[in-house]
């Protein structure tokens, strides 16, 4: 039983070492990913200017609308208390002044008044048109 022990404790660091030096290709396609910063879901706090902080992955913001679509690349519509619009081939706008069509982590909704908000996020085509994949992120806030 010891000398089974023994081989144990001799073998395991060398069946690591040999494991953690193999390449595992990814289970999942490495797209442009979305991640919401602030405001958090559920968050309660004073009404007034809202800034909504993003952290993206595997897309590059560019300030061209005019060139063509390019994977992984495009710009950020921010959202406020309307659903970010998927079909395919359209213009992911809404409705004037629930939008914002920005090439910035960070954008700041000034004035909201108390009360139940969303707040979303979409990473789009250059042509502002949602991802093949739609790319979207949001919160459900409550201002006082």
């Amino acid at each position: 039983m010891v000398r089974y022990a023994l081989l144990l404790l001799v073998l395991t660091p060398i069946i690591s070492l040999f494991s953690s030096c193999r390449t595992v290709a990814p289970v999942v396609d490495e797209g442009p990913l979305v991640v919401l910063i602030s405001p958090n879901n559920g968050e309660v706090r004073d009404s007034g200017d809202v800034e909504v902080r993003i952290y993206l992955q595997n897309f590059s913001i560019v300030p061209d609308t005019a060139q063509g679509n390019k994977a992984g690349e495009g710009h950020v519509i921010y959202y406020l208390n309307a659903s970010a619009p998927l079909k395919q081939g359209a213009p992911a706008t809404t409705t004037p002044g629930t939008f914002a069509v920005s090439t910035e982590t960070s954008y700041t909704w000034p004035n909201v008044p108390p009360g139940q908000h969303t707040f979303t996020v979409q990473l789009v085509n250059n042509d502002n048109t949602p991802l093949n994949q739609p790319v979207t992120v949001r919160a459900n806030v409550t201002l006082k």
